[in-house]
């Protein structure tokens, strides 16, 4: 049986323990931000159909950007003020067809 699975990635926060001066999602790992790493590995997943990013209102371009290669990421959107409602938001833009 093949089921439909998808992931949300939590990509909203602003790092602010690091103090860093940005955000986490734009830290590099070698030559590729975080945001971009982590997607990657899920974009690899062989079992992973299709994608959906939260993010800050402020890096949606950003986010557009570092994920615009990716073919299972079907929707970026703008999470919420606390992590529960990011979560919140990136369920309810999951494809209706999805098991997983």
């Amino acid at each position: 049986m093949s089921y439909r699975v998808a992931a949300v990635i939590l990509a909203a926060g602003s790092g602010s323990r690091m103090k860093l001066g940005v955000t986490k999602q734009k830290i590099l790992l070698g030559t590729e931000s975080v945001l971009h790493r982590v997607v990657r590995i899920f974009n690899d997943c062989r079992v992973v159909n299709s994608i959906v990013v939260i993010v800050r209102a402020d890096e949606v371009d950003f986010a557009k950007e570092e994920l615009k290669n990716f073919d299972k990421v079907q929707k970026i959107a703008v999470g919420g003020d606390f992590r529960f409602e990011s979560a919140k938001i990136g369920f309810s833009l999951i494809d209706e067809n999805t098991d997983f």
